[in-house]
């Protein structure tokens, strides 16, 4: 039998972006809490990378959710002191 695929919706593929950024959110503030190198750690951890992996084949960029430096991207010098 051959395997069909599927493609989801562009109304789903959106509000499953938005649950995961909420998601990666507290599981990202969590990871601040929780002791490193603990199993809570880790789980949060493997959460993040699934995340991602999610993000990146839903969307082609897996870091899609990272915080980025604007000035960074944008070319903007910061100020000399």
């Amino acid at each position: 039998m051959a395997r069909r695929s599927r493609i989801i919706s562009h109304d789903r593929r959106e509000r499953l972006l938005a649950a995961m950024r909420e998601a990666r959110r507290e599981a990202t503030g969590a990871c601040g809490e929780a002791l490193i190198g603990g199993p809570e750690y880790r789980a949060l951890e493997a959460l993040l990378r699934a995340i991602d992996d999610v993000a990146g084949e839903l969307t082609g960029d897996r870091e899609m959710f990272w915080v980025r430096n604007n000035r960074a991207l944008s070319g903007i010098k910061p100020p000399k002191i």
